[in-house]
């Protein structure tokens, strides 16, 4: 184990993960606004004290990241203080759009499974699509005007609803990405359907010639309160999903219970497994 393994591992049994926002770094933190023509997100782009190396800074792009990236920030100025990573959280304007942005659309089931999760009535859903050809199209393009970054080394985290778009972007666009870290994700929407997205995955990569070049990593953290609670059967869902993709060439997959953790509080714990996981994977 590296030292900067022991120190992220520590931290994380010390409590340091613990959220606590940073005061914002004149020159270092920003934000802006990236706009598709059609809808607004604002983003949140911190870089560290670290000159970039040639190749430009390593990225890590976070969902929901009003929540996640101060957190990722203080983990990395206090863990990594060093490291050349730059930090993106993308965020909603007021009103929002999360369920839209992150789901296909939603079915209506028949004789659903007991456990069966619906989007709430007023929650607009389906518009996964665009929120990923945004991160492609304007997003990127975008992060590379505002700073030297490595598109090449970048990794996508999400949790919960976030952490099932992470599952639709590997599928639909798994160069976009090197990584892709989801962290409890919601795989019991429309009951379980990322299954059969995770086959056709699987079956065009074969179809295409066996192996994924350049290699991808896929990192599925579950809180173990999640596996054996009441949604539409997680841990069956679960294996199905790393049956399907665990035969996939230049696919490196890790998949970890975590078993003293809620859907809530995984996202501390995950958050120092992405940072290890990405550091040790970017340099």
């Amino acid at each position: 184990m590296s030292a900067l393994s022991r120190r992220l591992f520590l931290a994380a049994g010390l409590g340091l993960c613990a959220p606590r926002v940073l005061g914002r770094t004149p020159g270092r933190d920003r934000d802006f606004i990236v706009s598709d023509g059609h809808s607004d997100w604002r983003v949140l782009l911190s870089l560290p004290r670290a000159a970039p190396p040639p190749q430009g800074y390593s990225l890590i792009v976070a969902l929901d990241g009003a929540r996640m990236q101060p957190m990722l920030r203080d983990l990395r100025d206090k863990l990594a203080p060093d490291s050349p990573v730059a930090l993106a959280g993308i965020t909603y304007p007021a009103g929002g759009r999360r369920w839209l942005d992150l789901t296909s659309p939603a079915k209506v089931l028949l004789n659903p499974p007991p456990g069966t999760w619906r989007a709430p009535d007023d929650r607009q859903t389906g518009g996964r699509g665009i929120f990923l050809a945004m991160l492609r199209q304007n997003l990127f393009p975008r992060l590379l005007q505002e700073a030297p970054v490595n598109a090449a080394q970048a990794t996508l985290y999400g949790h919960s609803l976030g952490g099932l778009f992470v599952f639709h972007a590997l599928f639909n666009d798994p160069t976009l990405f090197a990584r892709y870290v989801a962290a409890d994700p919601s795989t019991w929407w429309n009951a379980g359907e990322v299954v059969s997205e995770a086959r056709a995955f699987a079956g065009g990569v074969r179809g295409a010639g066996q192996i994924l070049s350049p290699p991808r990593g896929l990192m599925l953290l579950r809180a173990r309160a999640m596996a054996q609670g009441g949604r539409v059967g997680p841990v069956m869902i679960d294996t199905a999903l790393t049956t399907a993709l665990s035969g996939i060439g230049g696919l490196h997959l890790d998949y970890d219970l975590m078993p003293e953790e809620d859907h809530g509080s995984i996202i501390d714990p995950s958050l120092v497994r992405t940072l290890n996981w990405h550091l040790a994977r970017s340099g």
